[in-house]
């Protein structure tokens, strides 16, 4: 009987992404005719493996009670080394890039818990840093595929899935599970539920965030490899406009900004929102604008019932409260 009461909290989690996502599917059905079938899945999916694991990067900062705001220049960073192995074949640059993206989180994890230094503020200078560091190791221009063949596989689609999406969902398996079923993965939640009572209790805060950043800097490093093999090419400064979308993405599907709460199908959730939104404007030919909009309104919302109502319901219990006789 003890089970049912965790069993309702954990299916109570997934009720409110789970109803916008269907709302989200039968507006975008209704108010764009074309947005139908597996050609609207597959558009969907392709967002998994750009804006989806970008979010699951900064999720998994989140869950750690921290955020991980440089993720977009660790993937632009680890997209130009994939891309200057591209000669290689795509497996050494996928593991390069990876690899690349693994060791610069893990490095900014472990000075962020060693330094005790505020995780926003730290990665807004890495950010910027690595912003630069691309510009010059890109010498200022996109940094081409020196074999293009890498790319054809990519482009071919299968179904509702391209080689691009499949390997994005093998990602979050692989994250879900070890955050999940490991202890590792679990002290990332005790640390991000009260940093203080796991650090009473012997849990090595240094080595979780260097971990928890480092598969942050890991899922930043594969995203940016992916978009490499597909564009053709590098750039510095892409993916810039992807940032606020990823955090978005993760808070939509309610992730919370307080730490210790979440999962990657509440990312999938929040990404298959916005995917299913800007892939469904996209088709009606609606300018980007309008999907800003859209996506900035649902957010707005969504922090307004988390946060706002149960204020609200506060404010009211305390109104019926009755008043002491003078």
């Amino acid at each position: 009987m003890s089970v049912l009461p965790a069993v309702r909290r954990s299916v109570a989690g997934y009720l409110r992404p789970v109803v916008l996502l269907v709302a989200t599917i039968v507006v975008m059905s209704v108010a764009v005719h074309s947005f139908s079938g597996e050609s609207a899945v597959f558009a969907v999916l392709e967002q998994v493996a750009m804006l989806g694991l970008l979010a699951l990067g900064v999720s998994v900062t989140m869950v750690a009670g921290e955020l991980d705001l440089s993720i977009v220049s660790t993937a632009v960073v680890a997209a130009i080394v994939g891309a200057e192995l591209s000669g290689e074949g795509a497996a050494v640059m996928i593991i390069s890039a990876v690899a690349a993206g693994v060791v610069t989180g893990g490095v900014q994890g472990y000075l962020i818990a060693r330094l005790r230094i505020n995780s926003i503020m730290f990665t807004i200078g890495t950010s910027i840093l690595l912003g630069g560091l691309a510009y010059v190791v890109a010498d200022n221009k996109p940094v081409l595929l020196t074999d293009f063949a890498v790319s054809d596989p990519f482009l071919e689609q299968h179904g509702a899935f391209s080689l691009s999406s499949i390997i994005a969902l093998g990602a979050f398996a692989v994250v879900g599970v070890f955050y999940g079923l490991t202890r590792l993965g679990r002290h990332v939640y005790a640390i991000g539920g009260g940093r203080q009572e796991a650090e009473a209790a012997g849990i090595r805060t240094r080595r979780v965030m260097a971990f928890t950043f480092a598969v942050s800097g890991g899922c930043a490093g594969l995203a940016g490899v992916l978009a490499s093999v597909r564009n053709g090419s590098a750039a510095p400064g892409a993916f810039t406009e992807l940032l606020l979308p990823a955090v978005a993405a993760c808070l939509i599907g309610g992730i919370s900004l307080r730490g210790g709460r979440g999962s990657v199908v509440h990312v999938l959730l929040g990404v298959a929102v916005l995917g299913t939104i800007s892939a469904g404007l996209a088709v009606n030919g609606s300018p980007e604008s309008v999907n800003q909009l859209a996506q900035g309104a649902l957010l707005l919302v969504l922090l307004g019932l988390e946060f706002g109502a149960p204020r609200i319901g506060r404010g009211r219990t305390l109104l019926k409260q009755p008043t002491l006789p003078q």
